[in-house]
C-alpha cells in the first residue's frame, strides 16, 4: 500500500497514515525513526547495497520488518532515505576536511581534501547506489535524482568568496561532474593511476580559473565543436602604425636549442587562405543531405581537384577541419560531414543505427550519393575508427586513407576518455542531460577524460 494513501480504521471511520508518516507528528515516533534510520545506515556503509532487504535492516536496527513498515513505506523507501543519510555524512566529512587546512587555500587544494574525503568507504554505496538507478531509473530514481542538490551547496561554500554567484555555480558544476566521473572510473575500471592523472588536470584547471581575472562569464547556450573564435580586433586609428607585413622572421621566446641562446628566430607563420564554409545555417559551403539514417549536414568547397573526405571523432563536427580546409581548399576539393556522433544539430531517424559500424555505412552511403571517386579519406580520433571500418568492408571508392590520432586496433574505447563516455552513454536520458551540461564549461572540454573535446 502506497504511504501517503489514507485508510479507514475498522468501526471508527478516522483517517489513518499508512507508513512511516503516521509517526510524524510525535516527536517521540519522529526520534524512533530516525534511531532506526541511523542503524540501517551504519549497516549500508558496512555491507553495501548487495541482498539489501527489510529483513536484513530489521535484524540491523534490531527490530522487526513490521515496525520498519510502520515507520517507512517499504524497503525502496527506507534504502533512499538511507542512501540520503549516507550522502549527508559524506558531505559533512568533506566540509570537515577542507576546514581542518589553513584558513587561506587555493581552490584546488580544497578541492584535493574533499577529494580525499570522498574517496572513503561510503564511496563504494553511493556509487552502487547510482548503479542501480542506472539499472533501473524508474524504480531506483530516488537513489540519484537529489544528488546534485545534496553537494551543490557544499561545492559552492568552497568557492573564492569573492566570486559571483553565478561564477561559483559554473565551477561548482564543473568539480560535481568530474569528480563523479573519476569516482565511477576508480570503481569500474580500478585505474587508480589513470584516476589521479586526471584529477591532477582538473586542479590544475581549477588553479587556471582562479587565477583567471573577473571578467565576461560563459553564457548558456548550445555546445560547439571546434575552435572557439576570437572577437573582432577594433579598428586602427589613422595615426597608429602598422606592422611591416613583409618581414620574413620574427623573434619568439622558446626554450635555447642547441648552439642558441634567449630568443630563437623563427620564420614567420603564411597567412591562413580564405575558407568561406563557416558553421551556421546557410552559411556559404554548408550542404544538406538526407541519407537513410537522416539529414547528415556536411560542409564542401567543390573544385576539380583531389577530393578529401575528412571523418571527426566524437563530440565533435565538421569545424574540426576548418583549419586544415583552409590550408588545402585552393587545390583541393574539401569534404567534411557533421555524422551523429553527439555535435549533430540534426536529429537522426528514430530507427536508425547510430553503431559504429552503422555510421561506417552511413559515410559509404554518403560517398555514393555524392559519387565521389578515387577520395583521400581522413579521420582523426572515433573517425578514424569509422575509416578503418570501411576499409575493412571494402570502400571501392577511397584510394588513399590518412589515420591522424585515432582509435586502433583493440584500444576502443580508448584509455580514461573512452571509459567515462561509455558509462555517460549508460545514464538515462534525464541523466545523461546534465552529465552533458558541463561541456559549456571550456576548462571541461579541456579535462583529459573529455577527450577530442578539449579542442576548444
Amino acid at each position: 500500500m502506497d504511504a501517503a494513501a489514507a485508510n479507514t480504521s475498522a468501526g471508527s471511520g478516522s483517517p489513518v497514515r499508512a507508513g512511516y508518516r503516521r509517526s510524524a507528528g510525535s516527536p517521540r515516533g519522529e526520534a524512533r525513526r530516525r534511531e532506526l534510520l541511523d542503524r540501517v545506515t551504519d549497516d549500508l556503509a558496512v555491507n553495501g547495497l548487495v541482498d539489501f532487504s527489510l529483513r536484513r535492516a530489521a535484524r540491523a536496527a534490531g527490530t522487526t520488518h513490521k515496525v520498519l513498515l510502520y515507520h517507512f513505506a517499504g524497503a525502496d523507501d527506507l534504502l533512499a532515505q538511507a542512501i540520503l543519510q549516507l550522502r549527508e555524512r559524506r558531505i559533512g566529512n568533506a566540509l570537515a576536511a577542507v576546514t581542518q587546512g589553513p584558513a587561506k587555500r587555493t581552490l584546488a587544494a580544497r578541492v584535493r581534501a574533499v577529494w580525499r574525503a570522498l574517496v572513503g568507504e561510503e564511496s563504494r554505496v553511493l556509487d552502487q547506489a547510482i548503479g542501480l538507478m542506472m539499472y533501473d531509473s524508474v524504480r531506483y530514481a530516488e537513489l540519484g535524482e537529489g544528488a546534485s542538490q545534496q553537494y551543490m551547496p557544499a561545492l559552492l561554500s568552497i568557492c573564492p568568496p569573492d566570486w559571483s554567484e553565478q561564477r561559483k555555480l559554473e565551477v561548482s558544476e564543473l568539480i560535481l561532474a568530474a569528480l563523479r566521473g573519476f569516482l565511477i572510473d576508480r570503481l569500474t575500471s580500478g585505474n587508480t593511476t589513470g584516476v589521479e592523472a586526471g584529477f591532477e588536470a582538473l586542479t590544475r584547471a581549477l588553479d587556471r580559473e582562479e587565477a583567471a581575472a573577473p571578467g565576461p562569464r560563459l553564457r548558456p547556450g548550445p555546445v560547439r565543436a571546434g575552435r572557439t573564435r576570437r572577437p573582432r580586433r577594433e579598428p586602427r586609428s589613422p595615426g597608429r602604425a602598422r606592422p611591416d607585413a613583409r618581414r620574413a622572421l620574427r623573434a619568439v621566446p622558446r626554450r635555447p636549442r642547441a648552439g642558441g641562446r634567449g630568443r630563437t628566430v623563427l620564420p614567420a607563420p603564411a597567412p591562413a587562405r580564405p575558407f568561406a564554409g563557416r558553421r551556421g545555417a546557410g552559411a556559404a559551403g554548408m550542404r544538406e543531405i538526407e541519407l537513410s539514417a537522416g539529414t547528415i549536414e556536411y560542409e564542401d568547397t567543390g573544385g576539380d581537384g583531389p577530393t578529401l573526405v575528412l571523418l571527426h571523432g566524437l563530440m565533435m563536427d565538421a569545424s574540426l577541419w576548418d583549419e586544415v580546409i583552409a590550408d588545402l581548399s585552393a587545390d583541393h576539393r574539401c569534404v567534411a560531414p557533421t555524422l551523429p556522433l553527439g555535435a549533430h544539430r540534426r536529429a537522426m531517424h528514430a530507427d536508425a543505427d547510430l553503431s559504429l559500424p552503422g555510421i561506417a555505412r552511413l559515410v559509404a552511403e554518403l560517398l555514393d550519393r555524392l559519387d565521389l571517386r578515387d577520395v583521400t579519406l581522413a579521420g582523426n580520433d572515433t573517425g578514424g575508427a569509422l575509416v578503418q571500418l570501411l576499409m575493412r568492408d571494402g570502400a571501392s571508392r577511397v584510394g588513399r586513407v590518412v589515420l591522424a590520432s585515432c582509435d586502433a586496433f583493440d584500444n576502443f574505447p580508448p584509455g580514461l576518455t573512452g571509459k567515462t563516455l561509455m558509462l555517460a552513454g549508460k545514464l538515462p536520458p534525464p541523466v545523461f542531460g546534465l552529465f552533458m551540461q558541463q561541456m559549456r564549461l571550456r576548462a571541461v572540454r579541456r579535462l583529459p577524460t573529455r577527450g577530442g573535446c578539449g579542442r576548444s
